[in-house]
């Protein structure tokens, strides 16, 4: 997950190009030959890498902070004009992501009426820009929206009744929903066969999100104060992780993304090796710099040979060439048998990746550790 200004940074473009999914935010603004020219400098490296370009549905800039010349103005325009803001009850417009200054667009279907000038929804306009301004043909593999909520954030007047919804409830909850199902469909008739991706909660086993996308990221499993690893443990991480699996239409199409500063490899190895005990992609985001590649990454793994199993508060799984361990506990396992396997040989944390042929190993708390056969 690379975000910012690629177009400075040619040096970076070949780092990216060594993953297997690269999730960029390359606005409309960069116009297509920019676009095309990153792009192609990421795929000379890895044709097979997948990019993916970034929209949001739901939030929208305010006018005053919106650019003159921004793209989106026709967008904000639409929305001004026919109030397609959320508001609450006192009608005031309402944001579901706090300590940003954009407001939320209900989406809502069935609300607000079409658009007073064209007779389009709001989602068939969003759909129609995206694809226009954010995936010019032949360029992007991949389509991918922020903020795809499961239940909403903030008390608002979903329906326009003068009463505020509660967070969480359960009908506006499920008209959102239906907003992004709403969304998604004017996108796979606009690019048919493309794959769409999103950015969910966690919660994506509703009717409405369970099997919408091809892909599905979990921002922030650990790494944040809001991470379900630091609130709820490993093992809600993990579930989170299984179930959102389990709601995408193509098999291992969700990424476990992590967030910490880039020399913290030993919080890297616990979310690699975390990932590793399920099917999806790993991202590590650092907090203080770039993407970069971690000599874990390069560890010759082949396929895995069986599905993860418990050993104590150990989670491990075997590869063809490898083994994934996990402690999940808050204490050091020590004395784990790892008998026929070594440490990596890296030079980014060589106390962990020394090369060393292994037997009886602590492996210290809420830590991963990746290992190569003999």
């Amino acid at each position: 997950m690379q975000y910012g200004a690629l177009h400075n940074k040619p040096d970076l473009l070949p780092v990216l190009g060594r993953f297997g999914w690269v999730h960029m935010n390359l606005w409309a603004g960069y116009g297509l030959d920019r676009m095309k020219a990153i792009v192609a400098a990421i795929k000379a490296v890895n044709p097979k890498c997948v990019t993916s370009n970034y929209t949001c549905l739901i939030d929208m800039m305010p006018a005053g902070l919106m650019p003159t010349a921004d793209l989106r103005k026709p967008l904000l325009e639409a929305v001004d004009r026919n109030d397609w803001w959320l508001r609450n009850a006192a009608g005031a417009r309402v944001t579901q992501q706090g300590g940003y200054s954009n407001y939320d667009v209900n989406i809502a279907p069935g609300v607000m009426a079409g658009d007073i000038v064209t007779g389009k929804t709001f989602t068939r306009m969003r759909a129609e820009w995206d694809v226009a301004n954010l995936f010019p043909a032949g360029v992007f593999d991949m389509l991918w929206c922020d903020n795809l909520y499961n239940t909403t954030r903030a008390p608002a007047d979903w329906f326009r009744t003068g009463t505020d919804n509660p967070v969480r409830d359960p009908l506006a909850s499920q008209a959102m929903r239906k907003g992004f199902a709403e969304y998604y469909g004017h996108l796979r008739e606009l690019i048919p066969g493309v794959p769409l991706g999103g950015n969910c909660d966690g919660n994506a086993d509703t009717p409405e999100i369970k099997g919408l996308v091809d892909n599905l990221f979990l921002e922030g499993q650990m790494g944040k104060s809001y991470s379900p690893e630091s609130w709820g443990g490993w093992a809600e991480a993990m579930k989170r992780y299984r179930l959102v699996l389990a709601a995408v239409r193509t098999k291992g199409e969700v990424a476990f993304q992590v967030y910490g500063t880039k020399d913290d490899f030993a919080l890297m190895r616990y979310g690699l090796a975390s990932s590793l005990q399920d099917d999806g992609y790993f991202i590590y985001s650092p907090t203080d710099g770039d993407t970069r590649w971690y000599d874990e990454f390069d560890a010759p793994m082949g396929a895995p040979i069986e599905a993860a199993m418990m050993i104590g508060s150990i989670s491990a799984r075997r590869y063809e060439n490898g083994i994934a361990l996990v402690n999940t506990s808050k204490v050091a396992n020590a004395g784990f048998d790892c008998k026929g396997y070594r440490r990596l040989s890296g030079t980014q944390d060589p106390a962990v990746n020394n090369g060393a042929v292994c037997g009886l190993e602590t492996i210290p708390p809420r830590s991963g550790l990746i290992l190569v056969k003999v």
